[in-house]
């Protein structure tokens, strides 16, 4: 199971690993996991971390009495994800069937769950818990950064796509957790989704063509390489360098650079829809709030000749588009007018036609008529 160990660092997570978590399994039961399953922990906000996670991993003591372990799987501190186990855990409790059958077919929540539900769910789900009290401690950046990467991770490790993450909230309506984030469930679920498309150890590379290269360079098409982590752009094989935010703090991974159709300039665009225009192009804006996995340059559909910088969003596992409506400078060029036709000729005369013969047929056919009024049935 190192593999998982190296699927969340991969991953970013900044991991904690608990003696013992390969087999800290409840009661040693068998897990089905068939996703992750998001909750706060409602613990004091003067929580030690590592002592915390370490009793998760036990089991705890409540007004109620002891409530055996390992509770959680993954428990995600301020700075630190902490992997407590692999098995089966004790937190989930009833939930609702339905909802659980679809994650299983890939089909994530669409809100807030409508039922308690009467099923025990603690064997299906990879319990990933944010120490936080659920009450009025925020949860600051690095944290939520680290829940995301966190849950990336284990979908990694176990193939999941990101519909298969489930808020405990949307699997009973028992719960609440996990209060106080940004966004709810579908929002976790999107940014899963980048996460797994770039993972930290091998950032995919973006790539861009020349849009109307005049010559090869050993026979390769002028283009830019960019590094998503650092802005970094590369101009390669003749292609011009307008610039790049290399000297900036990127909140988020660039994700397309979009050249300018006359190539005198191009717009990066982050994952966090943050764009930076360099060379001789406008500066259009940027989309904040969705997930962009891409962009282009598409004509506006009113006018049909406006460029405008379309950005690619991934929400709730489908994807959209979203045309920033600044100016880029840019527009497709006019069509020319249509050159007239020219006149039809005049049409030739048709030939005579040739009426040889007509006149013995027409004497055949009324002697044969006089015969058939002459004749007589038995005659």
């Amino acid at each position: 199971m190192s593999e998982l160990i190296e699927s969340l660092r991969d991953h970013g997570c900044n991991l904690v690993v608990l003696d013992g978590w390969e087999t800290s399994s409840y009661k040693g039961r068998t897990p089905k996991h068939v996703g992750t399953l998001g909750h706060h922990d409602a613990s004091s906000a003067l929580r030690n971390e590592i002592s915390t996670a370490n009793s998760y991993q036990r089991g705890i003591q409540r007004t109620d009495g002891f409530l055996p372990g390992p509770i959680y799987n993954g428990a995600v501190g301020h700075e630190r994800c902490y992997l407590m186990a692999d098995g089966y855990t004790n937190n989930a409790g009833r939930g609702l069937r339905a909802v659980r059958r679809n994650i299983e077919k890939g089909i994530a929540p669409s809100g807030l769950a409508t039922g308690k539900g009467l099923i025990n769910q603690n064997p299906y789900f990879w319990a990933i818990t944010l120490l936080n009290n659920g009450v009025n401690e925020p949860i600051p950046e690095t944290q939520l950064d680290q829940y995301l990467r966190m849950i990336a991770g284990v979908h990694d490790f176990y193939g999941w796509g990101p519909e298969r993450h489930v808020e405990h909230r949307e699997l009973t309506s028992r719960k609440i957790d996990p209060r106080l984030l940004p966004f709810a469930g579908a929002g976790v679920r999107d940014s899963v989704a980048l996460h797994l498309l770039s993972p930290t150890k091998e950032p995919k590379t973006v790539l861009a063509l020349h849009p109307n290269p005049t010559r090869l360079v050993n026979g390769r098409v002028p283009g830019w390489q960019v590094d998503p982590a650092s802005g970094t752009v590369t101009a390669e094989n003749g292609a011009p360098f307008y610039g790049d935010p290399r000297a900036l703090p990127l909140v988020a991974p660039i994700v397309a650079l979009v050249p300018a159709p006359d190539a005198a300039g191009y717009w990066l665009v982050g994952a966090d829809g943050g764009v930076f225009s360099y060379g001789n192009v406008q500066h259009p804006g940027r989309m904040v709030g969705v997930p962009i996995i891409g962009a282009d340059l598409l004509p506006d559909p009113v006018d049909g000749r406006t460029l405008r910088l379309t950005l690619v969003a991934l929400l709730g596992g489908q994807i959209a588009t979203y045309m920033i409506e600044g100016p880029t400078g840019h527009r497709l060029p006019d069509c020319p007018e249509p050159e007239p036709c020219p006149p039809c000729p005049e049409p030739e005369p048709c030939p005579e036609p040739n009426l040889d013969g007509l006149d013995e047929l027409a004497g055949d056919l009324n002697r044969l008529a006089d015969q058939l009024a002459a004749w007589k049935p038995g005659a």
